[in-house]
């Protein structure tokens, strides 16, 4: 029997098995779904391997306290909350986080650190330099905008009152700028509000030339609640965006493929 099979689906991306029943069945279909084509790229000796740890951690949960041998006669490699059957390849990723919520700049330190020392688990084009891409995710630095937006007399709401866009557009101006219109007006039609624009610097002195060709222009659009209300403000956003992303690949096809929110 496969492990999909034995009643308790595995789900890759959560490193481990997630009891389905409750879920909706479209849910269900779904998650089954990428193990099940996961399954075939990793070939039986995977999941041969993985059974022989989900028996044991059966026997286990039956008989507490008992030490488990696997098929090899060695003892169980599992410590602490480590099980080896989990163990695969997968992207680098780490998180910082203020466990009494003090903002500081040293989290953006220690995240950027993170980045450093993940640098083996990235992919490397052929010229050695350019990589598969990098970011760190943090909440919007208020403080910050304010700063530089005043200098563009925008100013902005309280924390929590507007929304930042990240666009990633193409360099070429007039099509940008199309993009620009038809975002603007996705953001409209669902009653918010373009408060501003902020043009991102960037030092690019340590890119390859396979990114500097494939380079985009990185720009924020500060977004208002307009007459949304405040309970569905960010529902709104995540509507607006996808509306934009739709209408803009649909109207511009090919030519905006470098379009993204």
């Amino acid at each position: 029997m496969r492990p999909w099979e034995r009643g308790r689906p595995y789900c890759t991306w959560t490193d481990r098995i997630i009891d389905l029943r409750g879920h909706t069945d479209k849910t269900y279909r779904v998650l089954v779904l990428r193990r099940a084509v996961l399954s075939k790229k990793l070939g039986p000796k995977h999941w041969r391997k993985r059974a022989e740890h989900q028996e044991n951690d059966d026997q286990q949960k039956a008989e507490p306290g008992k030490m488990t041998v696997n098929r090899n006669n060695s003892q169980d490699d599992q410590q602490g909350l480590y099980r080896e059957q989990y163990e695969h390849d997968a992207c680098g990723m780490g998180a910082v986080v203020s466990i009494d919520g003090t903002r500081s700049y040293d989290i953006l330190d220690l995240g950027n650190q993170i980045l450093m020392n993940l640098q083996h688990r990235g992919a490397s084009g052929s010229d050695g330099i350019t990589g598969d891409g990098a970011g760190i995710l943090l909440q919007i630095p208020h403080r910050f905008f304010v700063a530089q937006t005043a200098a563009q007399g925008l100013t902005l709401p309280d924390p929590g009152a507007y929304g930042v866009a990240m666009l990633f557009s193409p360099k070429d101006e007039p099509l940008r700028k199309r993009c620009d219109e038809l975002f603007a007006q996705a953001v409209d039609h669902y009653g918010l509000v373009v408060l501003g624009r902020r043009e991102v610097p960037g030092d690019t002195s340590g890119l390859g030339d396979l990114a500097k060709a494939s380079e985009p222009f990185i720009h924020q659009v500060f977004i208002g609640p307009g007459a949304v209300a405040a309970d569905a403000f960010k529902r709104t956003l995540y509507m607006a965006r996808k509306r934009a992303e739709r209408t803009i690949g649909e109207t511009l096809g090919r030519q905006a493929a470098d379009f993204y929110i």
